[in-house]
């Protein structure tokens, strides 16, 4: 069962500038100006190096972005079998072309012209 109440406050004072971050946030906020809706709107975030950048400066593996949280068997595998993995299917294609290759060979050594 998930907790659902709200944690107590931590002990201390925030720090400094936090109030003046979230007053700024809230000003936005009140003007229409939504956090989110600026974030997908920036052509930055659009760069496909971005995500491996942004989870080598958080100190991820790049294989987390997959993880989850629930448990196992109740979602997404986050580890595939072997064969499911792009250098196996590759494999996997190019032994059925080159055995493509050698059959319509074996068909063209044995193709014999009528005689006239």
């Amino acid at each position: 069962m998930p907790q659902l109440e709200i944690p107590p406050s931590p002990p201390g004072s925030p720090p400094p500038g936090l109030d003046i971050k979230l007053g700024q946030f809230e000003t936005l906020r009140k003007q229409g100006v939504h956090f989110n809706s600026k974030l997908a709107a920036s052509s930055a975030l659009k760069n496909p190096s971005l995500l491996p950048r942004l989870l080598t400066a958080a100190g991820l593996d790049e294989g987390l972005q997959y993880a989850n949280t629930m448990a196992n068997g109740t979602s997404m595998p986050t580890k595939y079998p072997d064969h499911a993995y792009t250098e196996s299917l590759d494999a996997a294609q190019e032994q059925l072309t080159s055995h493509g290759v050698k059959e319509k060979e074996a068909r063209a050594r044995q193709f014999v012209p009528a005689a006239q």
